[in-house]
């Protein structure tokens, strides 16, 4: 591969998205790469899908509108005669600004292929892989945080110890950790005007619902089993046990009350600068996602052989619902292991 004069080509890069490509389909060395993102994946299954990237001005940072129906107008009232109509609905959109920024720097020697089986194309596509690992599971992360960010409030009382609610967060003893949780969260999803909300949790419940899974042949486990179909339940233990340690949280999502947004700046084929090349590449493990990659090269001047410098870098922002109708209510609860705080 010779890109030494700057001039990243076309063919080099297909010949490197080849590679990575490949690379995925390898099992065993996917497995190498493959990043935790559980939560990721639900969240993105369930976000609002109507937003919209725009560049208002190429200079400043990238911009996103974020539109929701508003029906909080709507309300009932006397009858009356001779009336038709009321308040209208309306389409809300809000400007955000993509505040989430990480990258990724590797560096390939031309050198170091010397005599080695592999060539520089092969390691910049591994490079890629765990670029893309790499920045999934951070981003991930900053998902929960969203969530902990935004969390709502708990309608539902009174307190007891299979619901303690206490300030933003509702607290249950570890006892109640079963699948007979689920007649609880039934109520609360119910009283907190929740409609087909999932759940999303790290440890708790897990291994709950992988005994139910396996004994599902018997009665017994056929019940839990129904129980922990009451909602759609998918569990992170990387993420979101990381980011909440020590505490265990479960989350109960409504489906549409927040948005995710990112956007990559240059386009799939590099544009060449007398500093380097840039251009985008899409995310391997978070659909719909992408990154910008910034290329230079210098000369080892121990060897005199090329060095490849590749910076990837991922913008993004998470942004919930403005227009809800009651502002304890984003959307998002958190529930708690553990005993009410006193």
């Amino acid at each position: 591969m010779s890109i030494y004069k700057g001039v990243f080509t076309e063919t080099t890069l297909q010949n490197i998205r080849a590679k990575l490509e490949a690379l995925m389909f390898d099992e065993r060395v996917k497995l190498q790469f493959e990043p935790q993102i559980k939560a990721f994946e639900a969240l993105n299954r369930f976000k609002n899908p109507n937003v919209n990237v725009v560049f208002d001005n190429k200079m400043k940072y990238y911009t996103l509108e974020a539109e929701w129906i508003n029906a909080c107008e709507i309300v009932d009232q006397a009858c009356t005669n001779c009336s038709d109509g009321g308040k209208e609905l309306s389409t809300n959109v809000k400007t955000y600004a993509l505040d989430l920024c990480r990258e990724v720097a590797f560096t390939i020697s031309d050198y170091d292929m010397i005599s080695n089986d592999f060539d520089s194309e092969d390691l910049i596509a591994k490079g890629f892989a765990k670029a893309d690992a790499e920045l999934s599971e951070w981003y991930t992360r900053q998902l929960i945080a969203f969530l902990n960010t935004n969390k709502g409030v708990n309608v539902l009382s009174p307190n007891t110890a299979r619901g303690c609610i206490s300030g933003f967060d509702t607290y249950i003893e570890a006892a109640y950790w079963t699948a007979d949780l689920m007649g609880y969260m039934n109520r609360v999803s119910m009283q907190n005007r929740f409609k087909n909300p999932f759940l999303l949790t790290g440890a708790n419940l897990h291994e709950q619902a992988i005994i139910a899974g396996y004994n599902s042949g018997n009665l017994d486990g056929k019940g839990d089993q129904a129980k922990f179909g009451a909602f759609p339940m998918f569990f992170d233990e990387f993420n979101i046990d990381a980011v909440n340690t020590p505490n265990l949280i479960t989350y109960m999502i409504q489906p549409g009350s927040y948005a995710m947004g990112n956007k990559a700046y240059w386009g799939r084929t590099p544009t060449v600068y007398d500093f380097g090349q840039r251009w985008s590449m899409e995310s391997k493990f978070m659909p719909g996602f992408e990154y910008d990659v910034q290329y230079s090269n210098t000369c080892d001047s121990d060897n005199n052989f090329p060095v490849h410098n590749f910076t990837v870098k991922f913008k993004a922002g998470n942004f919930i619902n403005p227009e809800a109708c009651d502002d304890n209510n984003t959307g998002i609860l958190t529930f708690v292991c553990g005993d009410c705080p006193a």
